[in-house]
């Protein structure tokens, strides 16, 4: 009392959770916050230590009373905010919507930018639906163009990510033509331009029409950002139809325009993939090796991925012809030619038998299973993994993806555990190890600190 400083709030409030007094610790960090909103990230990393998926665990339900009753008596958005992230850690989240909607409608900014957020998120975590419900809600009140033609963008990435027959493919094209007969083909639009380009081409084989849309867009006013993103989809396309030398033309002019951006690691990433396609491995690595100190995590890991796969089937098979072959299926799966992959996987393992490429191919092989929804025959190649190269590189991989297979697909929550279990003894060092770890104590109901 005699010196109000924050660090005393923490420890207090640390004290309190220590004696297991939640509803005080809680308390006394809402107090902080609400206070002092820049403290929100500190104090929210010592929430993450109570809080927990499961809405029925002790510490969640004592903070969502709390917030409830906080509102009822003081009706400050802060609180609305809070059980709005409270729902989202529990994966709740057309509650949190309820929230979120709650927060946009009584704001003076009407920024809707959270409730987009909280689409994306609940689409990652397998809630299309919800995603979709809630961008529909943006469409209809975002009172900036702008905000209405993200969320066009967003609605159409998760539409097109789950549309499997013609019919759903022709009422998508069909929205697409609603909304550029409302808002044009100008460079507003320039973002649903190139999603509606890529749509032509990747799901409808529409190739022509996709190049006349990008083609038109270059002669648009536009920035060298805009002209280098649409210059990247063109590349694409032209990757899809084999054009490989014309590809690594426009892709080489998209890595000088934006220079030392994520976008020109993108290029150069793309770059390598394409002369991977084309069995130019040397000209490939070269690119990889630019890209291990690349900015994008993402970009830098996938770099190392190829490299590795390169480097590793070139060494005992001079002529590299089984690798010629994996990237010819690398190159169907691009095409969205799964079956045609499947077939040459089927060939190198037929041909190449006790080659280091084998595990390769059955991973390859088992994750283009589980994107036809034919997961038994995945799990099937997973095994073999472990079966047979229990000790390579890829016998984590094997374990986490067999794991999450029995986990989300097979309903088969013991055998989920024991592959967990595999990669928390025997694999200490794989990158999935934290994950499995978690996954691990959700299932065998652990109270998560």
């Amino acid at each position: 009392e005699k010196q109000p400083n924050p660090n005393f709030i923490i420890q207090l409030a640390r004290i309190y959770g220590e004696q297991g007094k939640l509803e005080e610790m809680f308390g006394t960090y809402l107090d902080l916050i609400k206070q002092k909103p820049e403290y929100f990230y500190a104090v929210n990393r010592n929430f993450s230590e109570y809080i927990t998926e499961d809405s029925a665990n002790e510490a969640n339900q004592v903070l969502r009373k709390l917030l409830l009753k906080r509102i009822q008596q003081e009706p400050d958005l802060f609180y609305n905010q809070m059980l709005s992230w409270l729902f989202t850690q529990q994966q709740e989240y057309k509650k949190a919507f309820i929230q979120e909607k709650a927060i946009y409608q009584r704001s003076p900014d009407k920024n809707l930018r959270k409730i987009t957020e909280l689409a994306e998120i609940a689409n990652d975590n397998g809630e299309p639906e919800t995603a979709k419900e809630i961008l529909n809600y943006t469409i209809e009140t975002a009172a900036v163009e702008s905000q209405r033609l993200k969320a066009y963008e967003l609605l159409f990435e998760i539409q097109i990510e789950h549309s499997v027959t013609s019919e759903e493919k022709e009422a998508i094209d069909t929205r697409f033509q609603e909304v550029f007969q409302q808002y044009g083909k100008q460079r507003n639009t320039l973002g649903l331009q190139l999603q509606y380009a890529k749509f032509l081409a990747f799901e409808k084989n529409e190739n022509e029409a996709a190049k006349t849309i990008l083609r038109n867009a270059l002669e648009e006013r536009i920035n060298r950002f805009e002209e280098a993103r649409t210059k990247m989809v063109l590349a694409d396309i032209l990757v899809l139809e084999e054009q490989f030398n014309q590809a690594l033309i426009y892709y080489s002019q998209v890595q000088n325009l934006v220079q030392n951006n994520e976008l020109a690691q993108e290029a150069t990433f793309k770059v390598a993939k394409t002369s991977y396609y084309k069995g130019d491995f040397k000209w490939a690595q070269t690119q990889l090796k630019v890209l291990k100190s690349a900015t994008s995590q993402l970009i830098a890991n996938d770099a190392l991925q190829l490299n590795l796969l390169i480097s590793d089937n070139s060494l005992e098979d001079s002529t590299q012809t089984a690798l010629k072959y994996f990237a010819r299926a690398d190159l169907y799966t691009f095409q969205n030619k799964n079956e045609k992959a499947l077939a040459v996987l089927d060939t190198i393992l037929l041909q190449h038998k006790g080659e280091k490429i084998e595990d390769e191919a059955l991973l390859r092989k088992a994750q283009l299973f589980e994107e036809l929804g034919e997961y038994e025959k995945a799990e099937e190649n997973y095994q073999q993994i472990i079966q047979y190269y229990a000790q390579d590189i890829l016998a984590d991989d094997a374990y986490y993806y067999l794991a999450e297979l029995y986990r989300n697909q097979l309903n088969q929550p013991e055998k989920a555990k024991e592959n967990y279990e595999q990669i928390i003894f025997n694999f200490a060092d794989s990158i999935f190890f934290v994950e499995s770890r978690k996954k691990y104590r959700i299932l065998r109901g652990d109270q998560l600190e």
